[in-house]
């Protein structure tokens, strides 16, 4: 005997559009990787967050402060950048949140 396989007819919908149809925001897990995101988005989003809560559980400050000030020059330029973590402060050394927050404090200017 097959499976049955049920389908709704009903379709949801769309989306609500954004307060500012001409502006979004963007988390990308990749952007690392990239040399200039600001390039591809231009004027149309936002970049925010993927600051590793691993490197804050497990690193050391001078990791941290590396990492941040890394990812402040590759997305930060031209503006629109939102540094936030990928998740939760639970279970991270407090040192490392320190050590972040003055790194983006220090080179988080526009």
């Amino acid at each position: 005997m097959r499976p049955a396989i049920r389908r709704s007819r009903r379709r949801r919908p769309p989306p609500p559009a954004p307060a500012d149809p001409g502006r979004t925001g963007v988390a990308p897990s990749a952007f690392s990787a990239l040399e200039n995101p600001e390039r591809l988005l231009k004027d149309i989003a936002c970049i925010s967050g993927s600051f590793s809560t691993n490197l804050l559980q497990f690193g050391t400050p001078e990791q941290v402060r590396d990492e941040a000030k890394k990812l402040l020059d590759i997305c930060a330029p031209g503006g629109g950048f939102i540094f936030m973590t990928g998740s939760g402060l639970s279970h991270v050394k407090k040192e490392n949140v320190v050590a972040m927050f003055e790194t983006v404090r220090e080179y988080g200017k526009y």
